[in-house]
């Protein structure tokens, strides 16, 4: 059994490892708030985009504009989300496990696959796995998320599309759905040709005429699918985070628990080997 005095010095560790997983739980908690604030504010206008351009693409035929032009997938690129920094749980590592998941199915079909990773976890994965990225971007999840900073990611997938180099963009990232529920979303932003699914008879005119419509709103489309997921992204890693620090809260309490148990325990057995050195000493006198 460990002397009274190392019992005491773990005792301390984990005392001063839970005010700082209780602090990290409350920031997250906090944090959570303004994200789940932001995502709510951010869905009907996402929703609201996509059935517009539903309504519209309708009206076309696929070659109208290149973002709605179906090809043979031949070269995939996948946006990969995840956060800048760790201590959340499992968020990550599902949504790096679903990313490699498929590219496993897509090289599988001859399909090249590369990566744009958002977040320096991902970051460092793509690094230490040697994934083929195209582009790398770290700080936007840590900071208030900027629409603009989707519109730089976006900008940059639909000008690799428009050029031919991918064939097929996929978008990787964890939605948020309740505290306790966060799910890994699989979705294809590009070409976006699948709003046309929706069925409307309505005879539209056009001001400005359709061809400048498509060019303004189709891009629209991909920035507020983008910037929706930079959104749900967050807030899934505050969730994540607050649930995963107030379980080492708890576990650093129960920890505490025992080891002022075994600290009781080697204090009275301290003492009886006191006494009964005491005892024999006195009958040594004797």
């Amino acid at each position: 059994m460990a002397s009274t005095k190392e019992i005491k010095r773990k005792v301390g560790s984990v005392k001063n490892t839970q005010k700082i997983t209780r602090a990290m739980k409350m920031v997250a908690s906090a944090k959570l708030r303004r994200a789940n604030y932001a995502v709510l504010k951010m869905r009907p206008y996402a929703d609201a985009v996509e059935e517009i351009a539903g309504k519209l693409v309708s009206t076309c035929s696929f070659s109208d504009h290149p973002l709605l032009l179906l090809r043979d997938e031949k070269k995939a690129e996948i946006i990969v989300i995840t956060s800048d920094k760790g201590l959340c749980g499992a968020s990550n590592h599902n949504v790096l496990a679903a990313a490699e998941k498929m590219m496993i199915r897509k090289r599988k079909k001859g399909i090249d696959c590369k990566a744009t990773i958002v977040g320096r976890v991902g970051i460092g994965y793509s690094n230490f796995h040697e994934w083929s990225v195209e582009n790398r971007y770290s700080g936007i999840l840590e900071k208030q998320i900027d629409f603009n900073d989707a519109a730089t990611v976006s900008d940059a997938v639909i000008n690799r599309y428009i050029s031919g180099e991918t064939d097929t963009v996929y978008l990787i990232f964890n939605k948020f759905i309740s505290v306790l529920s966060q799910k890994v979303q699989e979705v294809r932003i590009v070409p976006i040709a699948e709003l046309s699914k929706k069925n409307d008879n309505t005879q539209y005119i056009f001001e400005p005429e359709k061809e400048d419509l498509l060019n303004k709103l189709l891009p629209r489309v991909i920035y507020s699918q983008i910037y929706r997921s930079f959104l749900e992204a967050s807030a899934s890693e505050q969730a994540a985070r607050m649930i995963a620090m107030d379980g080492a809260t708890n576990n650093a309490s129960e920890m505490i628990q025992k080891l002022t148990l075994d600290f009781n325990k080697a204090r009275q057995a301290q003492i009886t080997r006191e006494l009964i050195e005491i005892s024999s000493a006195i009958e040594a006198l004797r």
